[in-house]
């Protein structure tokens, strides 16, 4: 993925979330964006007595979208693919802007007659990339979140998984989370099972400082020529697996 080596300072972490409600976490954190998942109803999963069940099964995941923009000579990436891998790659010149989304989980169907308790947990492992990041930055140039919602767009549950600390920017990061949510699933009703990721990148200022300390600098994606323009903003998501498990409830 470009962009990614481009940093040397590595922070791995590990985390656990166990039956985390929506209550804890609210419905904020970085806007609605992937929350307008659309599967029509033949691509959707059809969930039956057998729990439990962990995604992608042999067909994939049924949801793996993206979408990217860019202004001026500003340039941006995405992927997703159906085995449980995502990215989105944001660069910045100095004359424009640009962003990138993915969308990467199940949509699938209740098709029981009674409502049944489970625990769905996500298991994602990501790396995040944030240089030459924008002067006076007073919000994350990137969001990772997991949510459950279902075809009534009722909201069960959502995390940010992570975004960018605007106050030890540039960084890199790699993390392993996997938080649970605990759902009624409601007959004749869909749930959207989704992982999604934005960065965003604006223009940066000229660096004039000849000496940075770091001699492998000329290769950095956005950063500064010879001529000192100025260096662009690059942000990068990486998704490097996604697996879902759905158990029943226990009391």
């Amino acid at each position: 993925m470009r962009g990614v080596s481009s940093l040397r300072n590595l922070t791995i972490f590990r985390a656990a979330f166990l039956m985390v409600p929506l209550s804890v976490f609210g419905c904020g954190g970085g806007g609605d964006f992937g929350e307008h998942v659309q599967v029509v109803p033949q691509k959707r999963t059809r969930l039956s007595a057998s729990l439990p069940v962990r995604l992608p099964g042999a067909d994939g995941f049924n949801v793996a979208d993206y979408q990217q923009s860019s202004q001026g000579g500003s340039s941006s990436e995405a992927s997703a693919d159906s085995s449980g891998r995502a990215m989105g790659l944001a660069v910045a010149s100095a004359d424009g802007a640009s962003s990138a989304e993915f969308q990467l989980g199940q949509v699938l169907t209740h098709s029981m007659t009674k409502p049944t308790d489970a625990i769905i947990t996500f298991h994602v492992d990501y790396e995040c990339v944030v240089s030459h990041p924008a002067p006076h930055l007073d919000q994350s140039p990137l969001s990772l979140k997991a949510y459950v919602m279902d075809s009534a767009r009722k909201m069960h549950g959502k995390i940010i998984l992570t975004e960018a600390d605007t106050s030890r920017l540039p960084e890199r990061w790699r993390g392993s989370q996997s938080p649970s949510f605990r759902v009624r699933l409601e007959p004749d009703l869909a749930y959207h099972l989704i992982v999604a990721g934005r960065v965003e990148a604006t223009a940066g200022e000229s660096e004039k400082s000849g000496d940075s300390g770091d001699s492998g600098g000329s290769g950095e994606i956005g950063g500064s020529d010879e001529t000192g323009e100025a260096a662009g903003e690059s942000v990068s998501i990486e998704i490097k697996s996604l697996v879902i498990d759905i158990e029943s409830a226990k009391d």
